[in-house]
């Protein structure tokens, strides 16, 4: 436990301050990649003998592809539609965790878990964005 009440969770979080230093972002793969160096207690990893066994290769292939950006997108817009069925909430919703969101609009509409219906058929690739709904 950090803090016994709220207010000292707030009080000791106005406390803190973070310094960082400001450097220009690396947007250029090409330039950023003859700069790059092994992850920190990995500098001396080496498993087998790459020379030898490209010496030995019946073929070898040496080149450098590019794509050029690319962004992931969901497969289907992030909707929902929820009417009630009795003293149950039924929603039609594309998420990838039925049983968490079930719980959490149950805890949201202080409802008990039983009377939340979530119906979830096709949820595309699950591209960021369905772990859970959200309320705003």
């Amino acid at each position: 436990m950090l803090a016994e009440t709220l207010e000292q969770a707030q009080a000791a979080a106005a406390l803190v301050r973070i310094d960082y230093d400001a450097r220009p972002p690396e947007v250029d793969f090409r330039e950023a990649l003859s700069k790059a160096t092994d992850p920190h207690g990995e500098e001396d990893v080496h498993i087998g003998d790459v020379e030898a066994a490209l010496a030995s290769a019946p073929v070898t292939l040496d080149d450098t592809w590019f794509t050029p950006i690319q962004n992931h997108c969901q497969m289907e817009p992030c909707a929902t539609t929820a009417w009630w069925e009795g003293g149950t909430c039924v929603v039609h919703t594309s998420v990838q965790m039925v049983k968490p969101a079930q719980h959490g609009l149950a805890e949201t509409l202080k409802i008990g878990r039983d009377d939340v219906r979530l119906l979830t058929r096709y949820i595309g690739g699950g591209f960021g964005g369905r772990a859970r709904p959200t309320t705003s």
